[in-house]
C-alpha cells in the first residue's frame, strides 16, 4: 500500500469510526539533511523535499470536499530568508506557503506558518542544530510557539511567519539580508517574536 492509499484508509477509519467529523488538519511533516547546493544529490533532495510536498498535496487531494475548518501547514522561516544548507527544506516550505494561497483562493481553509527553530522539539531541536549565536537569533520554546499559532489561527492569516530575532545586525550579515530587514531596522525595531505576512 502507497502512502496515498494510506491517507485514504486513515481518512476512511475515522468517517467509519463513530468519532466526531475530521474539523481540521495539522500538517508537521519534515526532514533535515543539511548540504551545500555542490553536495546535493538528487535522491537527497527529494528525502527532505518529498514529506513536506507529497503530503501536503495528497490531504489537500483528499479533504478538499470536506468541510474543514482549519488546513494548517507548518513550513519554515527558510522560505522565507533562505538558510545556507536548506535548499530542498527551503523548497518545499515554499510550495505549502504557495498551496495555501491556492487553496484560499478557492474559499477552503489555509494556512502555512514559516517557523524558526523550536528548543525542545522538531527536526533541528533533534538534530542539535545550534546556530542561534552565529545567526543573532533564539530558539522558541514549545509554549511560545503554541501562543503564536494561536494568535494566527485567530487573526485568520494565509501565512505567517514566527522568529524570535535577538540581533538583526548579525543576521543581516549571516544571510547577507540587507534590503529585506533593512526597513525593520530603520525603523529602530530590536526584536521579532512574531510577524506575520498577508
Amino acid at each position: 500500500m502507497g502512502k496515498f492509499e494510506e491517507c485514504e484508509r486513515l481518512l476512511a477509519e475515522i468517517d467509519s469510526s463513530g468519532a466526531p467529523p475530521l474539523r481540521g488538519i495539522f500538517l508537521a511533516s519534515g526532514v533535515l539533511a543539511d548540504a551545500l547546493v555542490e553536495n546535493q544529490s538528487w535522491d537527497g533532495f527529494e528525502a527532505v523535499f518529498h514529506p513536506k510536498v507529497l503530503s501536503a498535496w495528497w490531504l489537500h487531494t483528499l479533504t478538499r470536499h470536506r468541510h474543514l475548518e482549519f488546513f494548517t501547514m507548518f513550513s519554515s522561516i527558510a522560505a522565507v530568508i533562505g538558510m545556507i544548507g536548506q535548499a530542498p527544506h527551503a523548497a518545499a516550505s515554499r510550495f505549502l506557503d504557495s498551496l495555501a494561497f491556492y487553496r484560499n483562493a478557492q474559499g477552503l481553509p489555509a494556512a502555512s506558518v514559516n517557523w524558526g527553530a523550536w528548543s525542545d522539539v522538531g527536526a533541528a531541536a533533534h538534530l542539535k542544530l545550534r546556530q542561534e549565536t552565529l545567526m543573532g537569533v533564539h530558539s522558541f520554546t514549545p509554549a511560545q510557539g503554541i501562543r503564536a499559532l494561536e494568535h494566527f489561527m485567530l487573526q485568520n492569516y494565509v501565512q505567517a511567519a514566527a522568529v524570535d530575532v535577538a540581533d538583526f545586525n548579525v543576521l543581516q550579515q549571516f544571510l547577507n539580508l540587507g534590503a529585506f530587514f533593512g526597513d525593520m531596522v530603520d525603523r529602530k525595531s530590536t526584536r521579532l517574536n512574531s510577524s506575520h505576512i498577508t
